[in-house]
């Protein structure tokens, strides 16, 4: 044991009931740590280095299961790489722009900035602190202050300088009650994901980020983040990053104008089966295409399909509109009509399509709301006899009705056909993506301000002198999308660089651009002149453990990928990828529903911590369940734990008053090697469930078999046995702690007489000795199949181990009744007697 063990403190808790007395053990502990500064971090350490990070919450005065389950997760990884000689970094910051702020400072008259402060006080120290959380509160941050997003701005601006930011014109989802531009993501079954409103589609001026640039850096990425990563959090990116190999196929408009509409497809095998063409109604050709008799109706559905949230037009009924123009397919050179249709949408692929409705479910549909024909050019079976579709066939199979390319399989034949068609010059071969560049525009006050300036005579260009600060005094009667302007002399400026006039953009940018790169800010939350050090970077960099919900995988991971991507790509950051491990839990659920405000069933934290103690909550909420799932509340299983807190207060408390043990532990009898070997046991195998299985759950059920097994020999034990069970005993504090910080750092010092803090001592390392057993269980087999199991001490040779087979009365019976042909040895598992 690295320290000296002190004499018992006067006056401590040890002779009442844990249960009694849970929260001035708390508090006791917290104060320890406290005085000590035991979670700081030397950022320029020569230690190695681990960087545990939870996701940054957001401020809205309120904690929930959610965030006890993330940071008691984090904060087990973190005080395990502590105590295994790791310089670790667990910091806490806010993310704390958002419309929650500005709607609450709109309904109550109050400043954001103001509100928001008072949500971080109250969660920070009234909430957060009382579980024990092992941050390092030197480095925090929050996304609303100027010396955070000072360098979101200047991240934004590098951006720019890199040809990665533009402005255009675009379609947006609109929330006509927050007055803002929602993300895609942001909506929700056409609903704004705060507001609940239903959403508009508008046309505005808006701010892009390319992050399409990067679509296959991040893809390619993924492949390095297997078995780091959950399969599911990978399929998650990848679906959201749609990287697809195809075909773009001209097909020329008949008519004057020379127009060709250009269809991406990965389903080049299927071109002889296309019976109509559709487009997008954002597509640039509809308006040239349509015929002067549906011009009215084009126009209105128009309107129609635009006013739609993406995932309402991709859901909705195949409705659509003739042009009354048609195309022509480059193979067959038939004449096909053109549609539009509000199921295309603008921003993928080519914004058209060509239709197949025999082989794609979606045309299928949309050819019966139309009256197309639906024309069958795969068959299941070279032999297989064509008829009427009730649904579209989308499995592989073999070509008909396709020329020269007839009884090919659809492999040979997609291949063959991208082929042809790239030398006759009809296509061209295109890789594509479903993501699209990220919209940072939001139309809102509470939000980093872009800093942008604009002239008509000059354009836009950068704003200089970051921060561009958030302006004082601004009136929200507007709306909040023209607060900013209505802030006396923030809009008007002059042209960098010039005398001439010029006013400042009023949009904000999107709360994900915070927390694309805040886990970088965290190494260097102090400086004023970077936004980083690099060298700090290369230090940390990437994290070594990240922990949060898998919802986060398709928003906030996608861009913080892509950030890190441009990072390294620029020459700031050591690896492409900024997460080697991420720790992706499930959610905290009563009666098998999401705990919301809304349908009153939400348990608050601090009433739970207030009942049952905070050790009791953590060891509850990565107990029995395995991290990706969710987790059902239920009050016996916290009320378990508690009982379980208070067989180790009174174990602890049983083997205390032994003596100290003296020199290094030298177990002698059965009961001493026995708790040598389970100290042993769990302190390797609890490191590995944390650092390498994501067994959080495993973990804890250790703690529960190490207690049931240490009981009945601290009862039994003679008094020369008692100091190395006290050893083992005071040794078990450092694995509880990981979970139980409270009650380990409590019982360290007043049951064991410690002078400095559990979380200041290396990790139990009995030996590998230890892990050698005694004895081993070796399966006995006659002719294949087992009869029996003996017990052979662990260094017995193949002669001795055979011998004690053969003894065993069931082995002797089989063996009796032949003759014994063979013995097949197998060290260290089996003995067969093949027997004749």
């Amino acid at each position: 044991m690295s320290e000296t063990p002190e004499t018992q403190s006067s006056g401590t808790l040890l002779d009442q009931p844990f249960r009694e007395n849970f929260d001035a053990i708390e508090a006791y502990a917290r104060d320890v740590w406290a005085a000590e500064n035991v979670d700081a971090c030397d950022l320029d350490s020569d230690k190695p280095k681990r960087y545990v990070l939870g996701m940054f919450p957001y401020p809205s005065g309120n904690a929930h299961m959610g965030h006890v389950r993330v940071y008691a997760i984090s904060d087990a990884v973190a005080r395990l790489s502590r105590f295994r000689g790791f310089e670790t970094l667990h910091p806490l910051g806010w993310d704390a722009f958002g419309l929650p702020a500005e709607n609450a400072a709109i309904q109550n008259n109050a400043d954001p900035a103001e509100w928001t402060q008072r949500n971080i006080a109250t969660m920070k120290d009234e909430q957060f602190s009382r579980l024990g959380l092992s941050f390092d509160l030197d480095q925090e941050i929050n996304s609303a202050s100027p010396e955070f997003y000072k360098w979101t701005q200047w991240l934004f601006q590098t951006l720019y300088d890199h040809d990665l930011v533009y402005r255009a014109n675009g379609w947006v989802n609109w929330d006509p009650v927050d007055q803002t531009v929602l993300a895609n993501e942001q909506v929700i079954d056409g609903k704004g994901w705060r507001s609940g409103a239903p959403v508009e589609r508008r046309q505005l001026p808006q701010w892009y980020v390319r992050i399409t640039r990067f679509a296959q850096s991040l893809w390619d990425g993924l492949d390095t983040l297997q078995g780091h990563w959950s399969d599911e959090a990978i399929a998650v990116q990848r679906g959201w990053i749609g990287r697809s190999e195809g075909v773009e196929i001209e097909f020329p408009v008949l008519g004057e104008g020379g127009h060709t509409i250009r269809c991406y497809t990965t389903r080049a095998d299927t071109i002889f089966g296309v019976t109509s063409i559709t487009l997008a109604p954002e597509h640039p050709l509809v308006k040239d295409l349509a015929a002067t008799e549906v011009q009215g109706k084009v126009e209105e559905y128009i309107a129609f399909a635009t006013n739609r949230s993406e995932l309402e037009r991709e859901t909705a009924e195949r409705t659509g509109v003739a042009l009354g123009a048609k195309a022509r397919n480059p193979l067959t050179g038939e004449d096909l009509p053109i549609y539009i249709s509000e199921y295309v949408l603008g921003g993928y692929g080519t914004g058209a399509i060509m239709n197949v409705p025999a082989h794609d479910a979606r045309d299928f549909d949309f050819a019966r709301t139309n009256g197309l024909p639906i024309r069958q050019v795969i068959l299941p079976a070279k032999d297989a006899p064509e008829g009427d579709l009730d649904e579209a066939y989308t499995d592989p199979g073999f070509m008909t009705n396709s020329g020269q390319f007839d009884g090919m399989s659809t492999h040979e034949a997609k291949h063959a056909i991208i082929d042809h068609l790239v030398e006759q010059g009809l296509g061209t071969r295109k890789v594509n993506f479903r993501l699209r560049d990220w919209l940072i525009s939001r139309q809102r006050f509470w939000g980093a301000p872009i800093p942008m300036v604009h002239s008509d005579e000059h354009g836009w260009a950068k704003a200089p002198d970051l921060p561009v600060m958030l302006p004082k005094d601004v009136d929200f009667s507007q709306g909040s999308g023209k607060a900013m302007a209505s802030a006396p002399g923030f809009l008007e400026t002059t042209f960098p660089g010039t005398s001439d006039p010029a006013i400042r953009e009023t949009d904000t940018m999107d709360t994900f651009m915070c927390s694309s790169w805040y886990a970088w800010r965290y190494l260097d939350a102090k400086n004023g002149e970077q936004a980083f050090r690099e060298s700090r970077a290369e230090d940390w960099m990437p994290i070594d453990y990240y922990v949060g919900g898998l919802e986060h995988a398709s928003q906030h991971l996608i861009y913080f990928r892509f950030i890190s991507h441009f990072l390294h790509a620029i020459g700031m950051t050591p690896t492409s990828e900024p997460v080697k491990n991420f720790l992706d839990n499930g959610l905290v659920k009563l009666g098998g529903e999401k705990m919301s405000k809304s349908k009153g069933n939400v348990v608050i934290p601090t009433e739970a911590v207030d009942k049952y103690g905070a050790d009791a909550l953590r060891l509850y909420i990565l107990a029995d369940t395995p991290l990706r799932r969710d987790i059902d509340w239920d009050d016996s299983g916290i009320e378990g734990k508690q009982r379980f807190l208070s067989q180790i207060w009174t174990l602890a408390g049983q083997i205390a008053s032994a003596p100290a043990l003296e020199g290094e532990p030298a177990p002698g009898t059965d009961a001493e090697k026995a708790a040598m070997r389970e100290l042993a046991k769990i302190a390797k195998e609890v490191a590995e469930d944390l650092e390498e299985r994501r067994g959080f759950h495993n973990a804890i059920a250790r703690l529960h078999s190490f207690v049931g097994e240490l009981r009945p020999l601290v009862a039994g034990a003679s008094d020369a046995e008692k100091p190395l069970l006290r050893h083992v005993m005071a040794e078990f504090m450092k694995v509880l702690g990981v979970f139980a910080p409270h009650m380990a750092e409590y019982l360290w010092r007043e049951a064991f007489g410690m002078s400095a803090s559990l979380f200041s001592q290396p990790w139990p390392d009995p030996g590998e000795q230890y892990l050698v057993a005694d004895e081993l269980t070796i399966s006995i087999q006659v002719n294949g199949k087992l009869r029996a199991t003996v017990s052979v001490p662990a260094d017995a040779g193949e002669e001795q181990v055979v011998e004690i087979a053969k003894a065993d009365a069931k082995v002797a019976e089989y063996l009796g009744s032949g003759t014994l042909r063979r013995t097949i040895f197998v060290p260290g598992r089996l003995v067969n007697f093949v027997v004749g």
